[in-house]
C-alpha cells in the first residue's frame, strides 16, 4: 500500500489526477489532503489509489460523502462493486 500511494504522488509531477470529490486537479503533494487506498478482499496482489483535494479534506466533509464519492471512483476498477458498511470493516 505505501509503495502505492508513493507511485501515486510521485506520477502527480507528470500526470495529472483530479479529487474524487469536488474534481479540482491535484498537480502536487501540497494539494492532496488524503489518499484512498484499495484492494481486492481476495488474495490481494495489487492496489489502487485516489486522491482527495486538501481542501475538501479539511472541510469535514461526513463520511457519508467521502463513501459515495470513493463509490463512484472505484467503479472503473470494480463495476458495481460497494463499499462494505461500516461496522464491519476490520
Amino acid at each position: 500500500m505505501q509503495r502505492t500511494a508513493s507511485n501515486w504522488i510521485d506520477a502527480l509531477s507528470t500526470r495529472g489526477r483530479h479529487c474524487i470529490v469536488c474534481s479540482s486537479w491535484l498537480v502536487d503533494r501540497q494539494h492532496v489532503g488524503a489518499l484512498l487506498l484499495a484492494t481486492p478482499a481476495v488474495r490481494p496482489t495489487s492496489a489502487s489509489a485516489c486522491g482527495v483535494c486538501r481542501e475538501c479534506w479539511d472541510a469535514g466533509l461526513p463520511l457519508e460523502a467521502l463513501e459515495r464519492a470513493a463509490e463512484h471512483a472505484l467503479q472503473e476498477a470494480l463495476p458495481g462493486g460497494r463499499l462494505e458498511p461500516l461496522e464491519t470493516r476490520r
